[in-house]
């Protein structure tokens, strides 16, 4: 499955495509699409998945929670089917 999205720090965001296959879950950032720079988080890492309001006006709020203490958020359209099926791959690991 892949989406446009923002990936933001409440403050920033930066637009791009995330893609959640069954290796893991990458964002490619769009102002570097010819470049290698990218976010990829292996589901083995993956510990939360949440929903939340952004701005307090619709769900559209994904943070993803690694094992490894960090936090990726995401504004995307879709937040539940996003969500389903990353934890469906999860389960999987």
């Amino acid at each position: 499955m892949q989406v446009s999205a923002y990936l933001w720090n409440k403050n920033q965001k930066l637009s791009g495509t995330l893609d959640v296959s069954e290796q893991g879950v990458v964002f490619s950032f769009q102002d570097f699409e010819k470049s290698n720079l990218q976010l990829n988080i292996p589901f083995s890492k993956i510990e939360k998945v949440e929903l939340y309001s952004v701005f307090d006006l619709a769900q559209n709020g994904l943070k993803i929670k690694t094992t490894e203490g960090m936090e990726d958020d995401f504004v995307v359209e879709n937040t539940k089917r996003i969500k389903r099926e990353i934890d469906f791959f999860i389960k999987k690991r």
